[in-house]
């Protein structure tokens, strides 16, 4: 499959900041900051009490944007309802979840930006995954701010200009993965599954090398696996690949 080269623009607000709530298949929970009193979500896979001990203000959310149905990605989406946050995603993940009906469940668009105005102006534009369910990446922009988020992929097919800032899966490296198959540490189906399903670190590479980089002030590594990962490894990978300051969000 051939690449796609995005540029969207939109109006310059304050730089945002980006807070890692849970990286992991116990939950996937990402928060970015436009302004101290303006959040928006980026995956809900922590109950909301869990939200709450790690200190976010859910008053502070205005948005929240799921990209699957998988619980690790929507475990709190139910309850973000209950309190009238307003919830992005697919038509089929809300099928997929049961929530279809509701007030607050805002449907993506399947081509065209979810645009917010008022003193904070912003943009989000959902872009089609590979996933073993219906699965979306997200692309914000806000001002000079160019954040893209990608998880539970195998392949991504767009690449982007002017990004500040990076958040990529990274969930296991070949090499770990087939040893431990080797070893009979891992059934063949979970060993397909991930090939078939998540980026290992050397497909985040590679989709990393794909872009401009130009302007990114940092990359953040998501949803590491337990087993076939390796933290400081995968840092130094990326480091000397793209020459950025790289991090891994907290589990």
């Amino acid at each position: 499959m051939s690449r796609r080269k995005v540029a969207w623009t939109c109006s310059p607000i304050p730089v945002i900041s980006v807070r890692s709530l849970g990286s992991s298949s116990r939950g996937n929970c990402h928060v970015v900051s436009i302004t101290d009193e303006y959040n928006i979500m980026l995956d809900a896979g922590i109950p909301l009490k869990g939200l709450w001990k790690k200190g976010l203000a859910i008053r502070s959310i205005k948005a929240v944007f799921i990209t699957h149905s998988h619980g690790d990605h929507s475990k709190s989406v139910e309850e973000l309802l209950k309190l009238g946050v307003p919830c992005y995603m697919l038509s089929e993940t809300a099928k997929e979840l049961g929530v279809a009906s509701n007030h607050y469940v805002k449907l993506l668009p399947e081509d065209g930006f979810v645009r917010f105005e008022g003193e904070t102006r912003w943009i989000v534009r959902a872009f089609r995954l590979e996933h073993d369910v219906p699965c979306v990446g997200f692309y914000l922009c806000a001002g000079n701010e160019r954040l893209v988020y990608i998880t539970d992929t195998y392949y991504c097919r767009y690449t982007f200009k002017d990004l500040t800032h990076i958040l990529v899966e990274a969930n296991y490296s070949v090499d770990i993965l087939n040893q431990r198959y080797m070893t009979s540490e891992m059934h063949s189906k979970m060993r397909k599954r991930l090939l078939h399903s998540h980026f290992s670190i050397d497909n985040a590479i590679e989709w990393l090398l794909a872009n401009d980089l130009s302007k990114v002030k940092e990359i953040r590594l998501l949803h590491l696996s337990d087993n076939n990962s390796d933290a400081d490894l995968f840092i130094r990978k990326v480091e000397n690949a793209t020459g950025k300051y790289v991090t891994v969000a907290d589990a």
